[in-house]
């Protein structure tokens, strides 16, 4: 019930990837994917994440937190059953407990990349609720510590082909069953968020803990399955247009540290959210992070001249496509390069197969239908 009085809504929210790999790269060292070599998840699984870059959960170990990741890693090189036997492991990088997979995503139902630490196991019923029991065990395991808990679902995730269980998937019935089934998945991790938090409270830790919810990309477009679409933004995932890279983020926490119940429009990265919970945790911060602290903000509303960038690629039809004499073509790993910067109003792309930059003012062109490169090419000059 106080839940409205103490979160903050962030409606100007990026990801640096519209691609689950390299985002998730970011999130988890504060830097952006580019400077270490991560443009899309073929540079995911051909390297991984590289054994140099600081994954931030070490910051939290150092200061006396225990630390668990619990979900979808997708940060070690190759994607193979075997992946707990790498160095790229989440208990290698700075985590003390880890339930979940080692791929891009797994089936719902009878996974068979489960692992428990460095141990294989096997799927027990509904994922979305074994991820959930897996992260209560974990916050139950020791309430004397502070606790730093990546809680990573694989939902809303395909594969979308077996139904959710009936407590989540009856109160849908749109007409589509694939439609349901995406509906019934969300559902299940909302479920999940609120077991979580009523954990949490029951635990007298609730008034102590900050949480923070995004997701790692914009919906996948060119599916046959009638999924939600990013409007009013443009473009999907695989694509830097905003429908790929612009998320919803919701950070809630005590009153001392969030000014809530209210809605901000500052500029703001993923990259972001693990420097602003260190700095919440008292721990140091690195001082090679592309991310901010977000702490001042949280506390009162300011104005800032953030810029964001992006180096990614223009993938059409994410997934795969056919060329003209019908061979199968891995879209998303040969798609041509896009990069894109914001800065304040000014969004400005640039595609390599057109060979063109294109300018838009995303304050009042969602959807950047609106290409105004040619009224502005002092803007464009000095973005580029």
């Amino acid at each position: 019930s106080a839940a409205s009085d103490v979160y903050k809504r962030q409606t100007n929210a990026y990801v640096p990837s519209p691609l689950c790999g390299p985002s998730r790269a970011a999130l988890m060292t504060g830097r952006y994917p580019q400077r270490f070599g991560i443009y899309n998840n073929a540079d995911v699984k051909a390297a991984g994440l590289p054994v140099e870059e600081n994954v931030l959960a070490n910051n939290f170990r150092k200061a006396g937190y225990r630390t668990g990741a619990v979900g979808k890693w997708h940060l070690t090189k190759g994607e193979k059953k075997a992946s707990y036997k790498l160095a790229q492991h989440p208990l290698d990088r700075g985590f003390d407990f880890f339930f979940g997979f080692d791929r891009s995503g797994t089936p719902y139902y009878d996974s068979k990349i489960l692992e428990l630490n460095r141990k294989p196991v096997k799927a027990e019923g509904y994922l979305t609720d074994q991820l959930t029991n897996n992260a209560i065990d974990f916050i139950n395991q020791d309430k004397s510590k502070p606790f730093f808990l990546y809680m990573a679902y694989n939902a809303v995730h395909g594969p979308l082909n077996k139904a959710a269980p009936k407590e989540y998937q009856a109160p849908f019935n749109s007409g589509d069953r694939y439609l349901d089934y995406f509906y019934s998945y969300l559902y299940a991790l909302d479920q999940g968020v609120a077991k979580i938090i009523k954990q949490l409270d029951s635990n007298g830790q609730l008034d102590n803990t900050i949480i923070m919810f995004l997701s790692d990309n914009g919906a996948p477009g060119g599916k046959p399955f009638p999924l939600p679409a990013n409007a009013p933004f443009t473009g999907y995932k695989g694509q830097v247009w905003q429908g790929g890279t612009r998320v919803p983020v919701v950070i809630w926490g005590p009153k001392a540290l969030v000014n809530g119940g209210r809605v901000d429009d500052a500029v703001i990265s993923s990259m972001d959210l693990m420097p602003t919970a260190l700095a919440v945790a008292g721990a140091g911060l690195p001082g090679n992070l592309d991310g901010n602290n977000l702490l001042p903000k949280l506390k009162k509303a300011e104005e800032d001249d953030r810029q964001l960038f992006w180096a990614s690629q223009l993938s059409h039809h994410w997934g795969f496509i056919r060329d003209a004499k019908g061979k199968k073509i891995d879209d998303k790993s040969t798609a041509e390069p896009a990069w894109a910067v914001r800065s304040g109003e000014w969004m400005l792309r640039y595609w390599a197969d057109s060979k063109k930059a294109e300018l838009f003012d995303v304050s009042t062109d969602h959807a950047e239908h609106l290409d105004i490169a040619n009224k502005h090419p002092q803007v464009v000059k000095q973005l580029t």
